[in-house]
């Protein structure tokens, strides 16, 4: 079943525009106004009307192990009662290690993405959050991500200056963070060194795979519901066929739609199996292609633990537009 986007209304020039852009952030208008067939004019304009109405931010798609960052982790938090959006940034911001928070409502309160260098970074930053808070969280659900898929949550600034990269390559890649449309001389101009210098260290940073693609994500998302589900399993017969089916779903979805349906899918290990992020354009229809998902994990005895994202407070939403297959190699899905 393919799912037919309606939630934004974007002309097909918009939809080429935005798709090139999340591809490669850093493409030339030229090169966009190639293939949406259009002039380099109409590709500004569009571009400025996308940042405005879409909240599109310009960042880059880091590999977080090549970068240092080896464990990172999915938390889905319950509370017994709330806390104030003030204090979660403000205990996030003291430490590197948390990335993303996000407010929900179903079956977690919370969604956590972490990231830490070491176990005991790890550990620290847990302790001393849970216990900041000890009067507000009733559950914490930690699961580790064992298997990116498909996705990203973009790295604080903070995560980038924490990691053991050379000092001037962690500012190169903190200034690309917060703008990958910085030409090689505006990029020079802040860090106060010769274009030629900027040139080589994105090349080795490119090459070294710390970078995988320079990109755009939405921060406002077009799509109206946006709903993470965990999956628990009882390994059955017959489970990685099952598996090959449920990501045909995955990778299944209409041309330059304007945001993908899932956003984020990986393989766990901890309180949950599996976790995704999809977008729809309503929640009872999200619903129903989660149900869908559901029937070909039965035999499993699939439980899913679900909530919607109500709004990001911590961090930057992980919505955009790309095409799948060109950016991840899902030939690996199938073994």
């Amino acid at each position: 079943m393919i799912y037919k986007s309606t939630y934004m209304a974007l002309d097909a020039i918009s939809r080429v525009v935005l798709r090139e852009l999340c591809m490669n952030s850093r493409v030339e208008m030229t090169e966009i106004a190639k293939k949406a067939n259009c002039s380099r004019l109409t590709v500004a304009a569009k571009m400025k009307h996308l940042e405005k109405e879409a909240g599109l931010k310009y960042t880059v798609e880091l590999n977080e192990k090549k970068l240092g960052f080896s464990y990172t982790y999915l938390i889905q938090v319950n509370l017994r009662k709330s806390v104030s959006d003030e204090v979660l940034v403000t205990l996030s911001k003291s430490s590197s290690v948390p990335q993303f928070i996000a407010a929900c409502r179903g079956a977690f309160n919370l969604l956590i993405f972490a990231a830490a260098k070491n176990n005991i970074d790890y550990l620290r930053w847990e302790y001393t959050f849970r216990s900041k808070l000890r009067d507000a969280i009733a559950e914490w659900k930690p699961s580790q991500v064992v298997i990116p898929r498909l996705g990203f949550f973009p790295f604080q600034r903070d995560a980038i200056e924490s990691s053991d990269l050379p000092a001037f390559e962690k500012k190169l890649l903190a200034e690309l963070c917060a703008d990958t449309r910085l030409s090689y001389r505006e990029l020079a101009k802040k860090l106060d060194v010769s274009t030629a210098k900027i040139r080589y260290n994105l090349n080795l940073l490119e090459k070294s795979g710390i970078i995988k693609r320079f990109t755009a994500v939405m921060q406002k998302p077009p799509a109206k519901a946006h709903i993470v589900y965990f999956y628990t399993y009882r390994y059955q017969e017959g489970y990685e066929e099952r598996c090959k089916k449920a990501r045909h779903l995955i990778t299944t979805e209409e041309p330059f739609q304007p945001c993908n349906t899932y956003a984020y899918v990986a393989e766990l290990s901890g309180h949950a199996d599996e976790v995704a992020w999809a977008c729809f354009d309503d929640v009872v229809e999200g619903y129903e292609k989660i149900a869908e998902e559901e029937k070909i994990f039965e035999p499993d005895e699939v439980r899913t633990d679900s909530a919607i994202v109500t709004r990001v407070i911590y961090g930057d939403w992980p919505i955009r537009s790309i095409d799948v297959k060109k950016a991840y190699d899902t030939s690996s899905w199938e073994d």
